[in-house]
């Protein structure tokens, strides 16, 4: 294995006045100052943030004195196991209650030397209340995790008088009591959570990997410890950190062992219910740089690992996963009487973001300013993150809008004179961007922002704004802590000037969705939904209220109702326009609002998606995206490996369903694969569980 060349050297801060961290971030755990050489008494912990390139940014120096102190035994190179809360708010990680110098800190009881898990926001501050006085008594304390910074789990070598529960224990936020979680595997390294489920890696008792903790993240007593299937049972392996890809069929796990029992960055994938060690990074054969702790970016085609090595000095190193041959770069070297321990992605202010579907989006006025057109809201976990941009998809056909705005107010309601003007563009096309200069920054206690537009004396058709998905709301130090996509800010289009309906489309599953609602109905008997592949026609009718219930009008109304119909036979890489009709009870029809397109766009790559619904009977449907033609072959397997099912078809590229039926067939756990191979040669293979319940 061939390392690029390194940053050598670690610039040490003393101040007590700290950054926030920057989201995307590397932070490090770091023992040792380096004035004297790290030995089994207590030593200073430190926090370094690095950029995912290697640049140094700053240094957290952890209290050492005082009433809330941490520290890790310096020689201890099993502690230090870092990892961010599942919900991106907070780092955790334990040490002890004992300033610099005591002597071996974890030889004592957590009585008198209390076990701290440490709790450190985005705005680096780090809280260090939750001191336990009740685990790991005699033994070492590890590492750390968490949900929401409130729910913890720790882990560590079992304690004196406390038995194997004391390998994993869960507590909460400011607790000094723990609940010993399970009966079995004592020595427990390090815990992480992954798609709601507790793991923790060990290396005794015949069990050298990863393993489960109970099912989901237990918080009580009696849990069952669970080697994954295929993992090694025998003393050849040393694992502590891990990361495991979130579809579950992907784990990388850092083995601190020699060249000869696997030492590096393992890669192991999930076939049919058993994991299957694929390669080893960092091993070319003749030398060995085991690595003990790494987090990894899965969100683009290749995995980007960051580790800590080993082999002294340790290092933070980089690798991009494209196969077993991959280089790892050095991004920083730890000095000399200092160490490198966990790693993790920095924490980051959550923004919660709440659509404007509530919103009834007045009707516009033309040659008027600050027409209200759309509305949503934010809230942050905490304060710090500040909004840079939104970028609005608008839909319709309009014309006059000649400045459309931005507005913050603690206010559900519009109103100009209490509200705050953030940024306005003319540069209004079907997308719409509104940057804020400076950053615009969120309270916790959250805050609405409402897309206002000034109209000329000629407005006039129809405009619908919505933020087509998380990445049309930019932040600085702050990221959206769920997804979301097509999210409408109002319940209505706005009429420029008044009309009786909205419209809209979208692409959901590789079908097309259109939706429209009127204000009012008089003697209306329903609708027929036309289409066209080009705006100019020619319009063919696609379905209509006398065969389609759902077209089916109201009739006389003065609150108006909403429709929806689905258009399933579309094809991707097309662009599809869609007119609604409206017919009265005497037959006569009249086109509501204008037309609107939907592009169906061919899958940017493959993907197979969770069945549903799941559980079932008897019947469920998959799924999947299908980036060029491609033959298919669907295979079924029980939970004895049997396959049940098996079919094969070609389908062209597209999203498209395929529905199994299980009538005859137990209940029970089955594994679905779809093997996909592509017209250019391109695979791609998926396994997933689904649950049969009669």
């Amino acid at each position: 294995m061939r390392f690029a060349s390194a940053v050598a050297f670690i610039v040490f801060v003393t101040a007590n006045a700290f950054g926030q961290f920057t989201a995307g971030n590397l932070v490090v755990a770091r023992v040792g100052d380096g004035s004297a050489s790290l030995s089994n008494a207590a030593a200073a912990a430190f926090l370094d943030e690095y950029t995912t390139g290697g640049t140094f940014v700053q240094t957290i120096t952890l209290p050492t004195s005082g009433t809330n102190k941490i520290t890790f035994q310096g020689s201890a190179t099993s502690e230090g196991g870092m990892s961010r809360s599942t919900d991106g708010r907070y780092l955790v990680f334990a040490g002890y209650d004992a300033t610099p110098t005591t002597a071996t800190p974890a030889s004592s009881t957590a009585s008198s030397v209390n076990r701290v898990i440490a709790r450190v926001d985005a705005l680096a501050s780090v809280d260090l209340s939750t001191k336990l006085t009740d685990a790991f008594n005699g033994s070492n304390v590890r590492s750390a995790a968490s949900t929401d910074g409130t729910n913890l789990w720790v882990s560590g070598n079992g304690g004196s008088g406390q038995g194997a529960s004391a390998g994993t224990r869960y507590t909460t936020f400011g607790s000094t009591t723990t609940t010993g979680l399970h009966s079995s595997q004592t020595n427990i390294r390090w815990v992480k959570i992954f798609n709601n489920q507790l793991y923790a890696t060990t290396a005794s008792t015949s069990i050298f990997g990863v393993v489960t903790v109970g099912t989901g993240t237990p918080t009580t007593t009696g849990q069952t410890v669970t080697e994954l299937a295929g993992m090694p049972t025998s003393g050849t392996h040393s694992p502590y950190g891990f990361s495991i890809s979130p579809d579950g069929n992907t784990m990388y796990v850092a083995d601190d062992g020699a060249v000869g029992s696997g030492g590096g960055i393992q890669k192991w994938t999930l076939g049919v219910g058993t994991w299957s060690l694929v390669y080893t990074l960092l091993n070319n054969g003749s030398t060995t740089t085991g690595a003990r702790a790494l987090v990894v970016d899965w969100s683009g085609t290749n995995p980007v690992i960051y580790a800590t090595t080993s082999l002294s000095p340790t290092t933070l190193i980089k690798v991009t996963d494209t196969g077993s041959s991959s280089t790892a770069t050095t991004l920083a070297t730890a000095a000399t009487n200092t160490a490198f321990r966990g790693v993790a992605f920095a924490p980051y202010a959550t923004e919660t973001f709440t659509d404007g579907t509530s919103y009834p989006a007045p009707n516009g006025t033309p040659n008027t300013n600050d027409n209200p057109i759309g509305r949503f809201q934010l809230a942050g976990n905490i304060n710090g993150g500040s909004l840079a941009s939104v970028t609005v998809t608008l839909t319709g056909t309009y014309s006059g809008i000649t400045q459309l705005k931005l507005y913050a107010s603690s206010s559900a309601s519009f109103s100009v004179g209490s509200a705050t003007l953030l940024a306005s563009t003319s540069a209004i096309g079907s997308t719409a961007t509104l940057t804020v200069s400076g950053g615009h920054p969120i309270p916790s206690s959250g805050e609405y922002y409402f897309l206002a537009a000034d109209l000329n004396s000629s407005a006039a058709g129809r405009v619908l704004v919505s933020l087509a998905d998380q990445t049309a709301l930019t932040f600085t130090n702050a990221a959206l802590y769920t997804t979301f996509s097509n999210n409408t800010l109002s319940t209505t289009d706005i009429a420029l000037p008044v009309t009786a309906t909205a419209m809209s489309a979208k692409v959901n599953a590789g079908k097309v969705l259109v939706n429209f609602s009127t204000a009012t109905e008089i003697n209306l008997a329903g609708f027929n939904v036309l289409r066209a592949t080009t705006d100019q026609g020619p319009f063919e009718f696609i379905s209509g209220y006398e065969s389609n219930k759902s077209l089916t009008a109201k009739g006389s109304v003065t609150t108006g109702a909403s429709y929806s119909f689905v258009d399933p036979k579309v094809n991707a890489g097309h662009t599809y326009y869609y007119k609604v009709e409206a017919v009265d009870k005497s037959g006569a029809t009249e086109q509501l609002g204008g037309i609107i397109a939907v592009d169906v766009t061919v899958p940017k790559d493959y993907a197979v998606y969770q069945n549903y619904p799941n559980p079932f009977n008897p019947s469920t449907t998959i799924a999947y995206d299908l980036k060029e033609a491609s033959q298919i072959r669907l295979e079924v397997y029980n939970l004895l490996g049997m396959r049940v099912r098996s079919m094969s078809f070609e389908k062209e590229a597209g999203t498209f369903e395929t529905t199994l039926n299980f009538t005859g067939m137990s209940s029970g756990i089955y594994y679905y694969r779809m093997v996909i191979t592509g017209k250019s040669g391109s695979g791609f293979v998926s396994t997933k569980k689904m649950l049969m319940v009669k």
